[in-house]
């Protein structure tokens, strides 16, 4: 039997039952499943319910009776559950479409792969694995650059090179996915020593691990910093995988780890760029989680962490606890490694989970990196559209 076939018999339908308010169906395998009917009804695929070009749905909750039950219910001659309802409207579901939508943990493990949560979590040993690739490749080969967006998802963190020595290039990069995401200091940002810097990353001192644009409400999700220059002494780039350590300081220092992700703490920018003031600040907890636990994000910046803290005398003082253990196990050489970047050479991390930071350099030489930002949002889009078209 071909593949092919085998996967149309793995679909197949066989049999369909009221249970109270759910369907059960089962499949050919032996397999049962069981659908919520309000679900089937609020999901109905006809022209009445759901618009085909939008794919958006027509139905309101108004029109849904969540203790409706079916008429009749069979799998009809094309494979499909066939749902009459009380107002005689029919309802018609394909078999590979309920499959994708099973409510079984295997079902919503592979829904999972679409919303790009598979991670690799890494140390000091990252030092000689950092996925490398090519400039050129990237912006001619879809492969080459879903390839590079995958290393993004899943190690945070990709080296890019043989660009151009020259400005332009992340709009390019930022082109073969969508668009970049435009801060105060612009769509890219030169990054060079100045005279009166509004940003310390224009200077020539140390950088500690933090994550960019912590004053911003919607972070930006992926940072890049193209290297057109660097003949200065020093100035190596740290970078350090922070949901690996969080998961140290929760097995190791559970108090704090409480603490950073339940005590919200203020992060400010305030300053001038292109002749525009600016002014943000923004509120939230060092490590945000979702409601499974699970880290979505780290915010954490000893730069810009802003000197008001809405808490009491005695939660301040264990704040402080807590960050210094957390920033002693970003620093752990076991914990991060270390470059320095080569003119041609794109770094690119994610920016909600891997830290990054700067040694100390002298001016006397040259130094030029060009940075920009993508929004995970367009990434993931991207994704999945050439997931579909390359069929991976």
């Amino acid at each position: 039997m071909s593949s092919n076939s085998g996967q149309i018999e793995n679909f197949k339908l066989v049999r369909a039952d009221i249970q109270d308010r759910f369907i059960s169906v089962t499949w050919s395998s032996g397999s049962k499943s069981l659908f919520p009917c309000v679900w089937l009804r609020d999901n109905c695929q006809s022209q009445d319910c759901f618009h085909p070009s939008t794919k958006s749905r027509l139905l309101t909750l108004d029109n849904i009776d969540t203790d409706e039950i079916p008429t009749n219910v069979k799998i009809n001659c094309n494979n499909e559950l066939e749902i009459v309802w009380k107002n005689n409207h029919v309802s018609l579901y394909k078999a590979e479409w309920l499959d994708k939508r099973r409510f079984e943990e295997d079902a919503r493990k592979k829904r999972l792969t679409w919303l790009g949560t598979d991670m690799e979590l890494w140390g000091s040993e990252m030092k000689n694995k950092v996925p490398v690739q090519q400039f050129q490749k990237i912006l001619d080969d879809d492969n080459e650059l879903y390839l590079w967006l995958r290393h993004l998802e899943k190690y945070g963190l990709v080296l890019i090179k043989d660009a151009p020595r020259e400005v332009g290039q992340l709009n390019k990069l930022g082109q073969r996915v969508f668009f970049l995401r435009k801060t105060h200091y612009g769509e890219t940002f030169q990054v060079k020593v100045k005279a009166d810097p509004n940003n310390a990353a224009y200077t020539t001192g140390i950088l500690n691990l933090h994550i960019d644009q912590c004053y911003y409400d919607y972070t930006p999700g992926v940072q890049m910093l193209h290297c057109i220059e660097n003949e200065a002494e020093g100035g190596e780039s740290e970078f350090c995988d922070g949901f690996h350590v969080v998961n140290q300081l929760k097995e190791r220092f559970a108090e704090y780890f409480n603490i950073l992700k339940s005590v919200d703490l203020d992060f400010m920018d305030i300053g001038t760029e292109n002749n525009r003031k600016f002014h943000k600040i923004h509120r939230c907890p060092t490590i945000c989680t979702n409601h499974k636990g699970e880290i979505l994000k780290i915010m954490f910046n000893n730069a810009i962490r802003d000197s008001h803290i809405d808490c009491d005398a005695e939660t301040a003082l264990k704040i402080y606890e807590s960050l210094k253990v957390f920033h002693k196990l970003l620093n752990d050489e076991r914990n991060k490694i270390s470059f320095k970047l080569k003119p041609g050479e794109i770094v690119c991390f994610h920016n909600f989970r891997v830290l990054h930071g700067r040694k100390a350099f002298k001016s006397n030489r040259n130094r030029h990196l060009e940075g920009a930002y993508i929004d995970w949002d367009e990434i993931h889009d991207k994704m999945r559209v050439l997931r579909s078209e390359l069929n991976n």
